[in-house]
């Protein structure tokens, strides 16, 4: 067994052994839902959304583009859908792509200031772990910049 084996499996039986010592669990069912209308989750954070971004956070759509003029709250609506889509479709993987790097980092930013926001119920109860670029979810889906 090479050394990569053995350092990768040894990492995993840590890993286990420090979840069972929190009593963190990924699917652990904490019976708080979330809510059943993207604008119900919206109220949540205290966002009050516009027309034209309620006509955006209801598109069912699998791929979207927008063209909003500058400091609209493209940003705030994409990361609000990718968070609802993540909780209410378990077992998912959102990937979201930026023509500039900066502009990775900013959405990657504002999903994790979104997450924080909630109150400390619903984010122990929904997310399992926040990083700068991905965001794990307790039914098993994840948010990748």
């Amino acid at each position: 067994m090479s050394s990569l084996m053995r350092s990768k499996s040894s990492y995993w039986s840590l890993k286990k052994k420090l979840e069972a010592l929190r009593g963190e669990k990924p699917e652990e069912d904490t019976g708080l839902e979330a809510p059943s209308d993207i604008l119900e989750f919206c109220k949540l954070i205290s966002f009050k959304s516009k027309s034209f971004q309620e006509k955006l956070l209801k598109d069912d759509s699998k791929r979207i583009s927008v063209l909003f003029a500058r400091q609209s709250g493209k940003s705030t609506c994409l990361a609000l859908k990718a968070i609802y889509y993540a909780l209410t479709h378990p077992k998912t993987t959102t990937l979201t792509i930026c023509p500039v790097y900066r502009q990775t980092l900013n959405l990657g930013d504002k999903i994790s200031e979104i997450l924080n926001s909630l109150l400390e119920e619903y984010r122990r109860a929904w997310c399992y772990k926040i990083q700068k670029l991905q965001f794990y979810f307790r039914n098993l889906s994840r948010i990748r910049i």
